[in-house]
């Protein structure tokens, strides 16, 4: 993910950022980074590492977060957590400035070992885990965003083991990989 972000004095927000160890990748050389995320202990660590730190339960209001801050806003691991999803397209529409990037990563579903597990009668089993509660594909994701006024601009698809094999079959075959990445902008701005 953070081959997506420039490293062009952005002001990025991560979404979920827990200890902020993968959130520092983000700063490179210029860019400020924030992070949020409702554990409280592990964002203690994270306020050593980034910019600034807030205490936030995404499917709430993210109050201490003002409109129109945000170059960039990257959620990566989290959205299969939240209950109240359109809240949280709304506030990162709301913390983005005009014309902004959202990137995030989530399990696929539809991923060729996820339709095989399905096609056996099981449940994929990155599911089986009792804090994933959204299922999320690409086509899903990009209809719930287009409401709130995101387009896609980059599709990727990733493993989360790193070998050649993989890392081929993401390449030709993003939207059958187990996590699917995506660049959204921001085209229509109401705050």
């Amino acid at each position: 993910m953070a081959r997506l972000v420039e490293d062009n004095s952005l002001k990025i927000l991560d979404v979920g950022c827990y200890d902020g160890t993968i959130s520092q990748n983000y700063k490179k050389n210029t860019n400020d980074v924030t992070g949020i995320d409702i554990h409280e202990v592990p964002l203690k660590k994270a306020s050593e590492l980034l910019h600034e730190v807030h205490l936030i339960d995404l499917d709430y209001d993210w109050n201490p977060l003002k409109c129109n801050t945000y170059d960039v806003v990257i959620m990566s691991a989290a959205l299969e957590h939240i209950f109240d999803y359109k809240n949280v397209f709304s506030e990162i529409r709301r913390v983005l400035k005009n014309n902004g990037i959202f990137i995030n990563a989530v399990p696929n579903v539809a991923s060729i070992k996820g339709r095989f597990e399905l096609l056996t009668g099981n449940v994929p089993s990155w599911y089986r885990n009792f804090e994933h509660i959204r299922l999320w594909t690409r086509r899903w994701l990009n209809e719930q965003l287009a409401a709130y006024g995101f387009k896609e601009e980059i599709f990727l698809g990733c493993f989360v083991r790193n070998n050649k094999v993989f890392n081929t079959f993401s390449r030709l075959f993003p939207a059958l990989s187990p996590i699917i990445i995506s660049k959204f902008k921001l085209t229509k701005k109401k705050c």
